[in-house]
């Protein structure tokens, strides 16, 4: 039979308070602390059923927001008070304490829209049991009608009481077996931090590889020509890194370009820096990205100098000589050079992906 989630109205408000200030020091089935560093996400999902990023909610929608534990074996009782704005309106609640044989028997909840606070307990049979998890978890899962454009972060403030927000994994050991929010004053090394994301970014992927152009057009060898060792930068519009990666031997990459990220820049010291503008959101597989990479003396055009350090490269066996991929120094990468005229600034346009 579906368990059912009390909605604790006032006057059932103390039995919440009762089991929020539990001790630590009731009796359960020992699980010992492992090497868990539990986290706790939240993830937003409109009314498309598509997942939303959390810092950009947009005034007059209504979503769907799961927190999501994950990275801890067991839970003996899950305990979660917050205080939120008129900037959004919970309208329902739910638990894994409604889900049949979820192994928890107790999903209490005071949503008190007076004050706008918000309380969840969620516990194991009388709470002398633990139950395991396996992977992420959706714990509690909310219906938020928002009336302000932004970030849910700032709408909804998890309470950094250590009495208020925890996780007890293991009731047997006390206090040491209990995980507290990360930002609690940790006053004993047997607190365990909880870490929390209250809006995750959302992000993209972005694979390609880097290739040496073969004229100043841009165009590219078919093959081999890769450029190992560039940095990848994703960069936002004021010109911070949010994300960085270095192509391997075949010139490949694959960079998570976080919510806010406009462009990614390649870098390396003979190549002169190479802007991709981003355009959005769809996950972009293995573009080939051409670059020119015989500006040895970073001058920004190709000049006499870029001729004469080619040289020594290419006499030294250097492979950053290796213009056409062919493993090394070759008459190819003559060619390549030959390509280039001099005084030709390098400044071949941007594309989108």
């Amino acid at each position: 039979m579906k368990k059912t989630l009390f909605k604790i109205m006032i006057t059932a408000l103390s039995i919440v308070l009762i089991i929020a200030a539990m001790p630590f020091t009731a009796l359960a089935e020992a699980v010992p602390l492992g090497g868990e560093s539990p986290f706790i996400k939240t993830q937003f999902i409109d009314s498309n059923n598509e997942e939303v990023d959390g810092n950009s909610l947009a005034a007059g929608q209504t979503y769907t927001v799961n927190f999501v534990l994950s990275d801890i074996s067991s839970v003996a009782i899950f305990n979660m008070t917050a205080n939120y704005t008129s900037d959004i309106n919970i309208t329902q609640v739910s638990s894994i304490a409604e889900v049949e044989n979820s192994g928890f028997e107790y999903g209490g909840y005071k949503n008190d829209t007076d004050n706008n606070a918000f309380v969840i307990v969620i516990s194991t049979v009388n709470n002398t049991t633990y139950t395991e998890l396996n992977g992420d978890t959706v714990m509690v899962t909310l219906t938020v009608e928002v009336n302000t454009n932004g970030d849910f972060a700032d709408f909804f403030d998890l309470s950094t009481d250590r009495n208020h927000t925890f996780i007890i994994a293991n009731l047997e050991e006390g206090n040491e077996s209990a995980y507290v929010y990360k930002d609690c004053e940790q006053t004993e090394t047997d607190f365990p931090f909880l870490d929390y994301d209250m809006s995750p970014s959302s992000s993209v992927t972005v694979t390609g590889t880097v290739k040496v152009a073969k004229d100043v057009n841009g165009d590219t060898y078919e093959a081999y020509s890769y450029v190992a060792g560039a940095t990848v930068n994703a960069v936002d519009d004021q010109g911070g890194v949010l994300a960085t990666v270095t192509t391997d031997d075949e010139g490949k990459f694959s960079i998570s370009v976080p919510s806010g990220a406009v462009k990614l820049t390649i870098v390396k010291y003979c190549v002169p820096e190479r802007e991709i503008t981003l355009s959005g959101n769809e996950v972009t597989d293995y573009p080939v990205i051409p670059v020119i990479a015989i500006d040895f003396d970073e001058s920004g055009t190709m000049s006499p100098g870029d001729k004469s350090n080619f040289a020594t490269l290419y006499n030294d066996g250097n492979t950053d000589s290796d213009l056409d991929g062919s493993g090394g120094p070759s008459p190819g990468d003559k060619s390549v050079l030959a390509g280039f005229k001099t005084g030709v600034a390098f400044d071949y346009n941007s594309f989108t992906l």
